[in-house]
């Protein structure tokens, strides 16, 4: 047996500790295809959280879209020009708003790997500045990568596209930070029909019909730190700079703990509909009303991506919200079989812990609504008030 074959030419693979821990959520490891390059001379920001744009000349912003084309091109597979080319821009647009930034450490970032890197030189791996990387010779950019760049300026990154580029770049960041917050991943494939679906209803739509959102978000955009992430859509939320269908959504409740919205939801419908029918489960309702006050109040607490933020890692435990999730998913079915509840995949997830108690309470409020009590009590309470269409 050629051992070797096997295992390679040493025992690295077997020795010492090779197990990998991967946890629930966001990864972020050492991926080329992620990495972006600055030139050396590029001033990014010591400290996040200040997103006033970063004073750049023609040359070095020509050098760093220009490195960040030839470098996706080499490890971002089978992308189309065009999308490189926005990708590149798009990092270049993160630099210099304080979106990235080489000089941040892990503790910065709560432990997050900084994927932000200086240019090197071809041969001898020396830093390069903006001047270096353009200069006639092949330290920073051979022949090929020069006509690559030139036929994406010339063609995917006019005056033109780049005005738009700008136009559209804080709505996608936004857009990112959302999904991240409420699917806990940059992208995937079941988030596609989601992301068009929001993209569709903003002002900047027009722009950019069909947008590449696998690649947009992850190679053009994923080395946004997580925790800058969510800075950056606050900063455009409160100072009205991104569109009002991402404004909207800035307070949705994060990946891992969202189910606590829709049974919150359901709890406050319960009481105003079958007043008392939550008495014998005071104690899970007190639960409820309490872990929705805390996630509330603090934003990224028990989400499947806490790590990121600094917040209680702890994860919630479902099995404490089965029986009220149970009931809610009853009445539902009884009285409003269409309601968007109905379909929420955390709800009935949760409702499925307490089976027996879902069963008795449906064939319960089945009989109820069915009685003079129950038309009597809707009479007495008014007519119901108009639905706000959702955004």
């Amino acid at each position: 047996m050629n051992v070797d074959a096997i295992f390679g030419g040493n025992d690295n693979e077997v020795n010492g500790d090779i197990l990998e821990y991967l946890q629930e959520g966001a990864q972020y490891t050492n991926d080329e295809m992620y990495t972006v390059y600055i030139p050396e001379d590029f001033a990014c920001k010591p400290g996040h959280g200040n997103f006033d744009p970063i004073a750049v000349t023609r040359g070095m912003a020509y050098a760093t879209i220009a490195t960040n084309i030839t470098h996706i091109a080499t490890h971002g597979g089978q992308m189309p020009p065009m999308v490189k080319s926005i990708c590149a821009y798009f990092r270049f647009l993160s630099l210099k708003y304080g979106l990235m930034s080489n000089l941040w450490q892990a503790g910065d970032l709560h432990g997050c790997y900084n994927q932000t890197r200086v240019r090197r030189n071809n041969a001898n791996d020396d830093n390069l500045d903006a001047g270096e990387i353009l200069a006639d010779d092949a330290e920073g950019l051979d022949g090929i990568a020069r006509a690559e760049v030139q036929l994406a300026f010339t063609s995917h990154l006019t005056a033109a596209r780049r005005k738009s580029l700008n136009t559209i770049f804080a709505n996608m960041v936004c857009l990112l930070a959302y999904m991240f917050r409420t699917r806990g991943h940059h992208w995937k494939e079941e988030y596609n029909e989601r992301y068009m679906a929001i993209w569709r209803k903003t002002a900047t739509a027009h722009l950019m019909n069909d947008p590449d959102f696998k690649n947009i978000m992850t190679v053009g955009l994923h080395a946004i730190p997580p925790v800058v992430l969510d800075e950056f859509y606050e900063h455009c939320v409160n100072h009205g700079l991104c569109d009002a269908v991402l404004v909207l959504r800035y307070n949705s409740l994060a990946a891992g703990t969202a189910v606590y919205g829709a049974v919150m939801a359901g709890v406050r419908d319960l009481k105003a509909v079958f007043p008392g029918i939550l008495e014998k489960l005071h104690a899970e309702v007190d639960h409820i009303e309490k872990t929705y006050t805390e996630v509330k109040a603090h934003r990224w607490a028990h989400s499947v991506n806490a790590r990121f933020y600094g917040q209680n890692r702890d994860r919630l435990a479902e099995e404490n919200i089965g029986a009220v999730a149970a009931l809610i998913k009853a009445a539902v079915d009884s009285l409003a079989p269409d309601h968007d509840l109905v379909k929420a995949k955390s709800l009935q997830r949760v409702a499925k812990i307490a089976p027996i108690t879902g069963a008795a309470y449906a064939r319960a409020i089945r009989e109820y609504i069915a009685t003079p009590e129950f038309h009597k009590a809707l009479q007495l309470a008014g007519p119901a008030p108009k639905k706000i269409a959702a955004p």
